[in-house]
Order: C-alpha cells, then structure tokens, then sequence
C-alpha cells in the first residue's frame, strides 16, 4: 500500500488558523462611508499656517495690526501759540468780591518776561479805589457802632506764573483760539491808610495768590480771566489788634506780546 502524504493538509489547516482571527477582527472593525460628502478643510489665513514670521507672532496679522495702531496711536500737534522768551504788557481792572461794605476797584498793569513757555516772572503793580456801600450806614445802626476798614491805596508785587495746562477750541466753527491756565503766587509790599499821616507806618508786607485762564486771538494779543487774593498786614485802629487784611478780586486784563511773532521750536 501506499503511504498517505501529509504535507498538504498541514499547510491547510496552518493557513486557516492564521486567517481565522483577521476574519474576525475584521467584522468587528466599521467600515469607511464612501457615500457622505467629504468635509471641506478650513483654510487658515495667510502666514498662520505655521504660526506665521517672527515678525507676524510679535505684532499680529498683517492688516489687522495697523487697524489696532490707527485706533490707538494719534497725532501729537504742535502748540499754536509760543510765549518763551517774549515780554509780556498787561493792564487789567480788579474789581473786589469779598467786602460787602467798602467795595474795591483795583487799575494796573503788570510787566513780565517768559523764561519758558510755561514758567514766567512779572512785576505787577495797582491802585485801587474804595467805595462805600449803603450797607455801612445799616450796619452802623444796626450795631451801633463805628464800621471799620483797611484803606488799601496801592500794592506793587514780584510774581512767579506757572502755565501747566495747554488747549484749543474752535470759535463758532471758523478759527482756532489757543488757551492755557495758569497760577501766580508773589510777595511785595502794600500801601494803606496807616502808610501815611498821620501814623506813617509806611508800606506793609504783602503777598498774593491766584489763578485764572488767557485766551490768544492771534500772536500777539491776549486775553486774561483770573482771581487773585492779595493779603497784607494792617491795624485799621490802634485801639483793635493788628490783623491780616486781604482783597479778593476778578481780574480781566488785555496782554500784549513783545516781539509780536514767534518762531516754533523743538523741545
């Protein structure tokens, strides 16, 4: 008889004991839907794709950095209007607002030199005028007594301005008017009734204090609003103690400039 060769039934039952686990996994495994639509890629901006240049990561995307920029970054303008190194001849009138019964006027003018465009000095002097109002005759009946008052003649003063803020506004929609606020604060010497006869006191030590805001038309013309406080030392009556008398009033001057044009500089 014979012999039965085994080798190819070997082989067979090798092969499907290597193929029996794929036939398994691969009816556990889903399938791949070729029937929807494939879904479209999102196409990521120019110079994002990879994060984009060194440059780009810094400050954004081109277009919309220099939008940002324009919104944030405005144009600093110039000053319209230059005050160093220009004299300064102003007359004003200073009618008084604090004494009820001996109302004041004060007419003078005042000297100064810009060292800066913000910082000034000025000598400054005035007259003043007093004027008795109807309430010292009510007084006097009321209280029975004598209403009394410091006569202020004249005050001479060695100021220091200082000019910190700067604008401009537009007139009526046709031009352009400059403007700047300032302070003042000085020491000199008052004149009142005590200064001559018959007690010949002489000039008492006074000083001031006030601010206010100029208005500049053109180059060389200005026009002041201000308040200013000016305090001295006087004794009204040798009967009644020495105290600190002092005048309140709105200031409306008219400056003029010297030279009358300027030239812009660069700080």
């Amino acid at each position: 008889m014979l012999p039965i060769p085994m080798r190819p039934s070997i082989r067979s039952i090798s092969w499907m004991m290597v193929a029996l686990p794929l036939l398994v996994n691969a009816q556990e495994m889903q399938g791949l839907d070729l029937s929807a639509p494939a879904k479209p890629k999102s196409q990521a901006p120019q110079g994002q794709a990879d994060g984009g240049t060194p440059l780009e990561k810094a400050v954004g995307v081109p277009g919309e950095s220099d939008a940002a920029l324009e919104d944030r970054v405005k144009a600093v303008q110039r000053k319209g209007f230059i005050k160093q190194n220009r004299f300064q001849l102003t007359a004003f009138v200073a009618p008084s607002l604090n004494d009820a019964f001996f109302e004041k006027l004060g007419v003078g003018g005042m000297l100064g030199y810009n060292i800066q465009d913000a910082f000034a000095v000025a000598l400054r002097g005035a007259y003043w005028f007093s004027f008795t109002s109807q309430y010292v005759r009510q007084g006097s009946i009321a209280f029975q007594s004598q209403v009394l008052s410091s006569q202020l003649y004249g005050t001479l003063m060695l100021d220091g301005i200082w000019s910190p803020v700067y604008g401009k506004f537009s007139w009526l929609g046709k031009s352009i008017v400059h403007f700047d606020a300032y302070v003042l604060a000085g020491g000199g010497l008052a004149w009142s009734g005590t200064s001559g006869p018959p007690r010949d006191e002489g000039p008492h030590v006074a000083g001031e204090l006030g601010g206010g805001i100029r208005f500049y038309p053109n180059e060389w013309l200005c026009l002041d609003l201000g308040l200013v406080g000016t305090f001295y030392a006087d004794q009204a009556s040798t009967a009644l103690p020495g105290s600190i008398q002092k005048v309140v009033a709105i200031t409306l001057g008219v400056s003029f400039f010297v030279p009358t044009h300027f030239e812009y500089y660069y700080p």
